[in-house]
């Protein structure tokens, strides 16, 4: 059945002639009846009330059809883990943690009415790198006219190219030893100096750091130039990607020990070195609290800030003792 509903603002005036036209009814109440004798002068909306009852029902059945948690199985459906989202959703896998081959997927919608929806997919996990054998030419050959270049390559895969570069010039003068894995630049500020620059080397997984320093020494007791060596290992990493997954492993945290050997040059006024000179030895303590690593950058891709305790130990005829100094660093990976 058609119903008209009144939804204009109207006058005392036109009320009673709205009264006289619809029937008796209230001010207070809502102006409807069955489609006749409408004035012209007043405006109307007419709503089809079998469309309003199945809207109503369609909203009903969207708020009940509302995903309210997404999950993914691993194991064909033993155990589930939540996906980020509803009903745009992202879930990582950590393929480090899978063995190759086939990767069956269970992925569960769950809706507000308790409804439930599967869906199936199959993957297949690679961890394995490709394999690279160079056949032709062998180490050390030497040729004139053209070379020709013969090896073999293999992944299960597949492949997509296989490139070849050459460098020009002997390998032995751009090749850095195995141990040595990188080069950085430090700088800190207080301890016992103003600042010191230093420029280091990383061996050994990045886990011994050897470096030169240069700084200078407000006036007082040692005072001057001074010019040290630094050495550093860690030991202790914490990788925030073993916290929070792969998305984290541009950034860590670590602590290292170690010793600093510094040579003062006690002139106040000027640089000078003189008889006057003193080395001094102190042990340190380094808390990386901030290590950042941009991938895809083959150089200066590492940024670290740290703090450092340094204990300085004084021998002297005058007065023996240690001093305890707190310094705060940048350094940077150049390579």
């Amino acid at each position: 059945m058609q119903y008209a509903f009144y939804i204009g603002n109207i006058t005392n005036k036109e009320a009673i002639e709205l009264n006289q036209a619809l029937g008796n009814f209230t001010l207070s109440q809502l102006y409807f009846r069955e489609f006749f004798n409408v004035p012209e002068k007043v405006d109307w909306v007419v709503v089809q009330v079998e469309q309003e009852e199945d809207a109503r029902a369609a909203s009903r059945l969207r708020a009940q059809r509302k995903v309210r948690l997404v999950e993914v199985s691993l194991d064909n459906g033993r155990s589930f883990h939540k996906a980020d989202g509803r009903e745009a959703w992202r879930f990582r896998l950590e393929t480090q943690e899978l063995a190759s081959g086939l990767l069956r997927l269970l992925v569960r919608a769950t809706f507000e009415n308790e409804g439930v929806a599967l869906s199936r997919t199959q993957l297949t996990v690679d961890t394995r790198a490709p394999e690279v054998r160079l056949l032709e030419p062998s180490e050390g050959g030497r040729f004139n006219a053209s070379l020709q270049v013969l090896g073999t390559a293999s992944d299960e895969s597949g492949l997509e190219e296989v490139a070849v570069s050459l460098r020009q010039g002997d390998k032995s003068r751009y090749r850095v030893p195995s141990f040595i894995q990188g080069l950085y630049l430090d700088a800190h500020f207080l301890g016992a100096t103003y600042g010191d620059l230093g420029l280091g080397l990383t061996f050994f997984d990045d886990n011994v750091k050897l470096q030169m320093q240069v700084g200078l020494s407000p006036p007082g007791r040692f005072s001057g130039l001074v010019l040290g060596a630094k050495l550093l290992a860690n030991i202790a990493t914490l990788p925030f990607g073993y916290l929070f997954g792969p998305s984290w492993d541009f950034f860590s945290m670590s602590l290292a020990v170690g010793a600093n050997f510094s040579y003062f040059t006690m002139s106040e006024e000027s640089v000078a070195f003189t008889d006057a000179g003193l080395v001094l030895a102190g042990m340190v303590a380094q808390l990386e609290f901030a290590r950042f690593k941009i991938p895809g950058w083959r150089m200066a891709s590492t940024y670290g800030l740290y703090t450092e305790y340094q204990l300085w130990f004084i021998s002297s005829d005058v007065e023996a003792g240690t001093a305890s100094r707190l310094a705060f660093g940048l350094r940077i990976g150049l390579l």
